[in-house]
């Protein structure tokens, strides 16, 4: 069977066991899982996240709708890059489904983690940091629909494991490019066709 969507496939699942989910809303630049508490699976259903390890800043690659935070463990950790909606379930409770449908739900989640890292190392090997900024906000607009991110401008050179003053030269770049508009907190997606070529995504 091909899971797509891990988070739908295993609310459906849990809910046929009488199981129920906490609902959370996300909010930019906002951690997605709590420090303490019992070991719990974040099951994205709007918004768009960075994934992480804990205790590091650093983006391992993004997390839509569909995917699931935590399903590995607590070293699987998130940030939100938009305002976000998600279902929040006992790691108990979802180590009591079938094992051989939870098997497909973390190869399907590990597939989804891998490729993302995939892209992630291979734009930080590649690509300038005007083209990566790019790649980011255009990955956000494309996995959440929306035009704009929300987080400072270091909480951007953190995922992006560069200096504040890079980030803030590489959007003042995007910005003369036309592709984005710079507000006080956020950067706006202008737009998208151009953001694709900063990026390197399209041929220019």
């Amino acid at each position: 069977m091909n899971i797509s969507d891990v988070a739908s496939t295993l609310l459906s699942h849990l809910a046929v066991r009488g199981v129920s989910a906490q609902d959370l809303t996300g909010s930019p630049g906002r951690p997605a899982m709590a420090a303490e508490g019992p070991p719990a699976v974040l099951l994205v259903l709007e918004g768009v996240l960075a994934r992480r390890r804990a205790g590091s800043a650093v983006s391992m690659g993004l997390a839509g709708a569909g995917q699931a935070v935590g399903l590995e463990g607590p070293e699987d950790d998130a940030v939100w890059l938009t305002s976000g909606r998600a279902a929040r379930v006992s790691m108990h409770d979802v180590l009591a489904i079938e094992p051989g449908l939870l098997a497909q739900l973390r190869m399907a989640d590990l597939a989804a983690k891998t490729d993302a890292l995939r892209q992630e190392v291979l734009r930080h090997a590649r690509l300038t940091l005007v083209q990566r900024l790019a790649a980011l906000l255009h990955d956000v607009h494309r996995s959440g629909g929306q035009n704009r991110v929300a987080l400072r401008q270091s909480d951007l050179a953190d995922l992006l494991h560069v200096r504040r003053a890079g980030v803030s030269n590489a959007a003042a770049a995007l910005r003369a490019a036309g592709a984005v508009r710079l507000h006080r907190g956020g950067i706006e997606v202008a737009d998208v066709a151009a953001l694709a070529t900063a990026s390197g995504l399209t041929p220019p």
